[in-house]
């Protein structure tokens, strides 16, 4: 059949021609198409080249948007940085009880906003085992606050001696090879002005001179089984402790 004879719309042809460059099609294909089943072919085969060429043109406004949000979430966390810091806390009866606390501080910035970081510390095994950032309205802020001293006691803290008390609990877990969680190089970031030598006072870490791991709600029965198998490794099988199930409610994280 002629190609001048083919039932194909004009502009599905002339994509096909404009896709000729990507697919490399044999010249004499375009001479003739010998049965319907063949032309279907080629119909399928313009179709699939359309779709490609909108995938690639939507992977590249994506990955443009992605780059543009990072770029703006960079420059929103400089920003932050360099506010003023409003407030700084933690819950001393739980880190008490059970060697797991959070610790949470706050810089308004100058629209208004507030942008946060939370630290889920446990003093006695682990370090940062949860963290957060977040940059959100006053209002938003002061629902999350009341959330909080809702469900614990809270007393201010010193900023100098939040960031002591979080240095010490990571260094302690290293010793024992745990690291902070993945997401603490960025929230300590709001904490990374702040001269943690100037706090005067002291922290211990472990429980009874031992590290002491609690099993979180959160903590499945495969982390479990790693974190005793580091303990053992690092520590030798008298020389720690653990218990499975968690006093601490962690829905805050």
């Amino acid at each position: 059949m002629p190609i001048a004879a083919m039932n194909i719309k004009r502009s599905t042809w002339k994509a096909f021609l404009t896709s000729l460059r990507d697919f490399q099609i044999p010249f004499n294909f375009l001479i003739t198409i010998p049965d319907p089943a063949t032309q279907k072919s080629l119909e399928m085969a313009i179709n699939q080249a359309m779709r490609q060429k909108k995938r690639a043109r939507q992977n590249k406004r994506e990955q443009k948007n992605s780059f543009s949000g990072l770029l703006s979430g960079a420059r929103e966390l400089a920003v932050a940085m360099q506010s003023p810091i409003h407030e700084c806390f933690f819950t001393p009866e739980e880190m008490k009880s059970s060697g797991i606390g959070q610790i949470f501080i706050s810089r308004k910035m100058s629209d208004g906003r507030m942008a946060s970081s939370m630290f889920m510390l446990d003093i006695f095994c682990l370090g940062v085992k949860d963290t957060f950032y977040t940059i959100t309205d006053p209002y938003k802020y002061r629902e999350m606050i009341e959330n909080i001293t809702e469900r614990f006691n809270i007393e201010h803290f010193h900023p100098t001696c939040a960031k002591k008390l979080i240095e010490g609990g990571i260094e302690y877990a290293r010793k024992i090879g745990f690291q902070p969680h993945s997401e603490y190089q960025v929230s300590s970031l709001l904490i990374k002005d702040v001269d943690s030598s100037l706090c005067q006072n002291d922290f211990e870490y472990g429980h009874n001179g031992k590290p002491f791991y609690i099993a979180g709600p959160n903590d499945d029965q495969y982390k479990v089984q790693r974190v005793i198998n580091q303990l053992m490794k690092s520590c030798g099988e008298s020389n720690f402790n653990y218990m499975i199930g968690d006093p601490l409610d962690s829905d805050l994280l």
